[in-house]
């Protein structure tokens, strides 16, 4: 009986992970929007001569603090041993 109750509960909170994870990436996408739109307005205000400055700002990944964002190096390994533990199960 356990067991069938625990299979109908499945795709409810299923389906709220991908509502959620959805959620999340919207959200990341309008502000990502957002930032664009005013960096673009800001280019189009400023002389010809100061815009590639800007340019390089924005693909140099410098943060709104004018630092590049910390380098993660045990980001990646750790991601790799979580999901070669995951494909061993």
């Amino acid at each position: 009986m356990a067991h069938i109750i625990q299979l109908a509960i499945v795709p409810v909170f299923t389906l709220a992970g991908i509502g959620a994870l959805l959620n999340l990436m919207a959200n990341r996408l309008a502000r990502v929007v957002d930032r664009w739109g005013r960096w673009s307005a800001s280019c189009r205000a400023r002389p010809a001569r100061t815009r590639p400055s800007a340019a390089r700002r924005l693909t140099n990944g410098a943060t709104r603090t004018g630092r590049p964002p910390p380098y993660r190096p045990h980001v990646l390994p750790a991601l790799r041993s979580l999901l070669d533990t995951a494909a061993r199960k």
